[in-house]
Order: C-alpha cells, then sequence, then structure tokens
C-alpha cells in the first residue's frame, strides 16, 4: 500500500506525552456541588462561553500554476490517491471496482486531512480527501475542491449518562470546562464528566470548530485522543464521559453510545442538518489539478464518477450528498461548498 512519510516530529511526541499527563490529571479532579434536575450542574456562572467558530474559509479562485502540475506518483501505478480514513472506509472498495473496470492501476493511502495536505503540497498524490473544509494553506495553485457531502457530527455519551438532549450552550459549557457534572439517579451523587476531545485539523475550519472555536477554549484537563476508535472508546469506558463524531462511524464501531439531540434536533434525522437547524457536521471534500499532466481527463472521470456514487450511498452513510445540499440552498462555488443555507 503507498503511504507517506508519516513519522511524528519531536514537538508532536511531546504534545502526544502532555496530553497522556493530562489525562491522568482529570481523572482526579474534584467534583463540583450539587447536580440540577436537566442533568447538569451549573455553577452559577452569569457570563456565556464563546460561540461556534467559522464553518467555511473564504473560497478564492485558485490561482493557476505557471507550469502544468507533475504528479510523482509511484512507478507503475495510473493515479495515486489520499483519502482521510472516513472516506477511505467509505470509497476505497468502489474505487478498487472502478479500477478494475477501467483498467487502471490506483495507488491509495488511509490517511487522515494533514497526510493528504501532506501528499498535495508534494505533488504526490492525483487526489486528496478531506473531512473537514479546506483551510487557507490547503488552497494551493491550481488545486480544485469538489464537495462530495455532509455528515452530522454527534455529540455522544455513555449508553447509561442520565442525559438526553442538550442545548448548543449547554455543549460549549460542557466542553469549555463550565460544567463538570452530570446528574445521576435519585439518592446518588453527581458523576464527574470526563470530556473526551480529538482536536485535529486545527488549521481547518468547520467540525469542531462548530462547538468552540479554538483549542485554547476547550477545557485543558480533557481527554485529547488521537484517533477515532481511541475517541468512541474513551466514551465507552465511563458513565460521566462525553465525546463526538459522525454518526458513520458510532453506528459502526460504537452503536451502543447515547447519541445526544441538540436544541431537540436529533442528528440522525437527515432534514435537521439538511435544513441547517442540526449545528455541527464534517464536510467531505476530495481534490483535482486544474491544470496537470498527462492523467487530468483520468482524474476528471474518476471525480465525477465518485460524485455520482457519494450521491447513491450518502444515505446508508449517514450523510447528505452535495446534490441535496444545492437543493436545500446551501452556498456552493463551482463544485466546492462554501456556506450553510440562507
Amino acid at each position: 500500500m503507498y503511504r507517506l512519510p508519516t513519522t511524528p516530529s519531536p514537538a508532536a511526541r511531546a504534545r502526544a506525552r502532555w496530553r497522556q499527563t493530562l489525562h491522568w490529571l482529570a481523572i482526579v479532579v474534584c467534583v463540583l456541588p450539587a447536580a440540577t434536575s436537566a442533568g447538569l450542574d451549573d455553577p452559577g456562572h452569569a457570563e456565556a462561553v464563546l460561540t461556534r467558530g467559522v464553518e467555511f474559509s473564504d473560497a478564492p479562485r485558485s490561482m493557476q500554476p505557471a507550469d502544468p502540475v507533475t504528479v510523482r506518483r509511484p512507478a507503475g501505478s495510473d493515479l495515486a490517491i489520499s483519502l482521510d480514513q472516513q472516506l477511505y472506509d467509505l470509497l476505497a472498495p468502489a474505487i478498487r471496482d472502478y479500477a478494475r473496470q477501467h483498467h487502471l492501476k490506483i495507488r491509495m493511502q488511509r490517511g487522515n486531512c494533514g497526510q493528504s495536505a501532506a501528499g498535495l503540497r508534494r505533488h504526490l498524490v492525483d487526489i486528496g480527501g478531506f473531512c473537514c473544509p479546506p483551510g487557507d494553506k490547503d488552497r494551493l495553485p491550481g488545486l480544485r475542491f469538489h464537495t462530495l457531502g455532509i455528515g452530522a457530527l454527534a455529540i455522544v455519551t455513555h449508553p447509561d449518562a442520565n442525559i438526553e438532549s442538550l442545548s448548543q450552550q449547554q455543549v460549549r459549557d460542557i466542553f469549555s470546562g463550565k460544567t463538570r457534572q452530570l446528574a445521576a439517579a435519585r439518592g446518588r451523587p453527581p458523576i464527574p464528566l470526563h470530556l473526551v476531545t480529538r482536536l485535529h485539523c486545527r488549521s481547518r475550519p468547520g467540525h469542531w470548530h462548530l462547538i468552540l472555536p479554538e483549542e485554547e477554549n476547550f477545557f485543558p484537563l480533557a481527554n485529547q485522543t488521537g484517533g477515532i476508535n481511541e475517541m468512541l472508546s474513551a466514551v465507552e469506558g465511563y458513565i460521566g464521559a462525553i465525546g463526538y463524531e459522525t454518526l458513520y462511524w458510532i453506528s459502526r464501531h460504537a452503536p451502543d453510545l447515547k447519541v445526544l439531540h441538540i436544541d431537540g434536533m436529533d442528528p440522525a434525522a437527515p432534514h435537521n442538518l439538511l435544513h441547517g437547524n442540526y449545528p455541527y457536521y464534517r464536510v467531505f471534500n476530495i481534490t483535482s489539478w486544474s491544470h496537470q499532466d498527462g492523467s487530468e481527463d483520468q482524474v476528471s472521470l474518476l471525480i465525477e464518477w465518485l460524485k455520482s456514487y457519494f450521491e447513491q450511498v450518502a444515505g446508508l452513510a449517514d450523510m447528505i450528498p452535495a446534490g441535496k445540499l444545492r437543493e436545500a440552498g446551501w452556498k456552493f462555488r463551482n463544485d466546492e461548498l462554501v456556506g450553510g443555507p440562507e
């Protein structure tokens, strides 16, 4: 399997060690006074926590490269693709079938948005896949973004947690550390909240930035996980845990977790997200080069095929395809989603 270099830097290893230290400190953090009947404590702070962050970056017209982009793909391959893990799991089997039918040798990497961005920046891949809207640094000369669709980012708790629904403000208060405990069953003491976060793709808008704008707004003693399965396992492991992930991964890897309604909106009901009522979601994009040596026609055909395929399977994956978003009034610039419905 084709893979890009992934060796963590010394700074990244140091951050990981510090996150682990904070995780163990969080286990012994003291609880605050009694919980209310709503299932959450309220220490009485009058000030509201910051509102959610930016959903999309600016989408200027892509600068054209001075010369055609030459992709330095692995020897013997016709196309090289790097997909974030969610798109890879959804699309890779279909891409393999497409390659067999069209007699193409396609090398794929299952990675993350950062690895896709690195492969594009170094001209090692024809197509990069992202689970986030592009950030400013992702907008390389000649690179075009094609939005396949969006998927709800659900707030999840342990199945035995005494909570069913939250407001957006309550979510902000929880993940900022302002709210620190859950109500328990009658006669039992309140349960300390154990926050689980995965603050990936810090430079890209959307996803967890819709909960709180920046990393420093999150409770510093939250359990900062590095991967999706690690996040879901941490929430499964403690009755007071709360985290977030797409319905696609929850249903396949942690179906017993409790998915919370937000402001009365069920993330599993597609119309809530489609019409802009459910606030948290991921944006799934793939890319192409506008001016490429050799394989531009093959890439264009594959991009169009993937868009059509995603339209067919999105509902089965708890996602909403670009075609339905356009019909519902979401804003597109060319093929890229750049704003929610009016």
